[in-house]
């Protein structure tokens, strides 16, 4: 067993240098993963205060163009106003014309009538 001895001491003696460069490995991956974690922190920051700042901005422009949605309904009803106006005048102007036309018609009429009427009456006469 004494001829052992040397040989469990040499494997004790590498698994405990092992033991260390595993400790050190360690180390350094757990120092890794606390500047990822401090990273990620940073980031999922960074990404906060920028979803602020687009929700601030999509706002902004939301209003913006609320205003000029609004700006052009309000012309568009303007110019639709402007266009029931001018139909009406043209409305009301082609029926003034076609009630003077039926008045001119029936005028024409009734003397055509008058005239038809008193050519009978001396034919019959």
């Amino acid at each position: 067993m004494e001829d052992r001895l040397p040989k469990v001491e040499s494997d004790i003696a590498t698994m405990q240098l092992d033991i260390r460069e595993l400790r050190g490995d360690m180390k350094a991956a757990n120092e890794g993963i606390a500047d990822l974690r401090t990273s990620v922190a940073t980031l999922d920051g960074k990404v906060n205060s920028l979803s602020i700042k687009l929700d601030a901005n999509v706002q902004a422009l939301n209003e913006k163009i609320d205003v000029h949605v609004d700006s052009l309904h309000e012309k568009i009803d303007g110019h639709v106003r402007s266009l029931h106006e001018k139909i009406d005048v043209r409305f009301n102007s082609l029926n003034d014309k076609i009630d003077a036309s039926a008045k001119f018609t029936d005028a024409r009429h009734l003397a055509l009538e008058g005239k038809v009427d008193s050519g009978f009456d001396k034919q019959i006469r």
